[in-house]
C-alpha cells in the first residue's frame, strides 16, 4: 500500500509540474509529417494541395460500393502477395471504367476493344471438348 501511495505522489507531482510551466517547446524533428511548407490557405498552399482532392475522389470511388468496394474484408485471401495481386487487379478494373466513361462522355470512338463493354471478350475462345470412352480414363493397372 505504501507503494502505492508513493506512486501517486510522484504523478501528482509531475502533473503540478507540466502546469506551472507557461510554455511547452517541441524541436522541429518531432513533428517532420506534420509540417508544410506552404502557410495553410495561401496562393501556394492552394497550388500544392488542389491536386490532392482529385486524388481523395479516386480513393472514394475505389472504396465505394458501386465501384469496386476495396475495404476490410472485401477479398477472403490472406497474405501481402495475394491482396497486392488483387488490388492491382481492382485498379485495373478502376482505370478500365473511368476510361470507358470518358469516352462515352466525350464521343470518343475507336476500333479498341477495351472501349466497348459489350464487345467480345477479347483473349477468349471456345474449344471443343475431344469425346472419349470412359475407359481411356481410367488410371493404368499396377502389378
Amino acid at each position: 500500500m505504501p507503494r502505492f501511495r508513493r506512486d501517486l505522489a510522484t504523478a501528482k507531482d509531475r502533473r503540478t509540474k507540466v502546469f506551472k510551466q507557461p510554455t511547452i517547446v517541441l524541436p522541429a524533428s518531432v513533428a517532420t509529417k506534420l509540417r508544410q511548407p506552404y502557410r495553410w490557405g495561401s496562393d501556394e498552399w492552394i497550388d500544392d494541395y488542389t491536386p490532392r482532392t482529385a486524388i481523395e475522389g479516386i480513393f472514394g470511388n475505389f472504396k465505394s460500393r458501386d465501384g469496386e468496394g476495396a475495404q476490410r474484408g472485401w477479398i477472403r485471401l490472406v497474405g501481402l502477395v495475394a491482396t497486392a495481386l488483387m488490388t492491382a487487379f481492382a485498379i485495373v478494373h478502376y482505370n478500365l471504367r473511368a476510361v470507358r466513361k470518358w469516352a462515352k462522355r466525350t464521343g470518343f470512338q475507336s476500333d479498341d476493344i477495351l472501349l466497348h463493354r459489350d464487345g467480345e471478350i477479347a483473349g477468349y475462345e471456345e474449344v471443343p471438348i475431344a469425346e472419349t470412352p470412359l475407359g481411356a480414363m481410367d488410371p493404368p493397372a499396377t502389378a
